[in-house]
């Protein structure tokens, strides 16, 4: 959702958002290869040493959870702002592309 939106940015600011994209872009690997691929590991690991019954949120520690409602939420607040959607769209690049980028680590380990 986070890239989807921030490619609506995008285009709707034609040829001169290149750049920006490509700073969300390299914003995304960055903020994947030092820090969500990290969380998703150390998730993967909790995740692994679960009961078989325990509950479907137990994959994270209570703590993540605050965490990303506090994103969320000013990810919401910033919409709200004055800020131009165009630097927007770097954050939301990035944040998504970081997420998107961590995902198939979950998935690898589905069938363990």
């Amino acid at each position: 959702m986070l890239c989807v939106r921030a490619a609506e940015w995008y285009l709707s600011a034609g040829l001169g958002a290149v750049p920006w994209e490509l700073v969300g872009l390299t914003g995304g690997v960055i903020i994947y290869r030092f820090k969500f691929a990290w969380i998703a590991d150390r998730n993967i690991k909790r995740i692994r040493r679960l009961r078989e019954r325990e509950s479907i949120l137990a994959f994270q520690p209570p703590a993540m959870y605050v965490v990303i409602a506090c994103m969320m939420g000013l990810g919401i607040a910033l919409r709200h702002t004055a800020i131009p959607r165009l630097y927007l769209a770097v954050v939301y690049t990035g944040v998504g592309l970081g997420l998107l980028l961590a995902s198939p680590r979950y998935i690898r380990h589905m069938g363990d």
